[in-house]
């Protein structure tokens, strides 16, 4: 018996991403860690927005609260913002910091 589609449209990387509010490789990085539901199409990742929220709902749950905060844990990962290039950080260091620049008549 075949599997009935999803009546809405599939989302792709770059939709779930911007619904989740991360970045595409973090999507792909759930995706391929089976902690994200999503469907392979050809070598396409997709995602149905029904199951996407019906997911965040769980994930919401399991937390004990209503939405998700920053660092909380999701499927027994340390944050949906472990992609060192989501994280926000200071200069390199040994970074040579630069002195304001005035402004012409301070």
């Amino acid at each position: 018996m075949a599997t009935a589609l999803p009546q809405r449209p599939l989302m792709t990387v770059s939709e779930t991403a911007e619904r989740l509010r991360v970045s595409e490789k973090t999507v792909r990085r759930l995706a391929n860690g089976n902690d994200l539901p999503t469907l392979r199409v050809g070598g396409s990742v997709r995602v149905d927005a029904d199951e996407l929220e019906r997911w965040l709902r769980q994930q919401s749950s399991a937390m004990g609260r209503g939405s998700f905060a920053a660092g909380a844990s999701v499927m027994g990962r340390s944050s949906l913002v472990d992609d060192p290039a989501e994280r926000v950080t200071g200069p390199p260091k040994g970074a040579r910091q630069s002195s304001p620049t005035r402004l012409a008549g301070e």
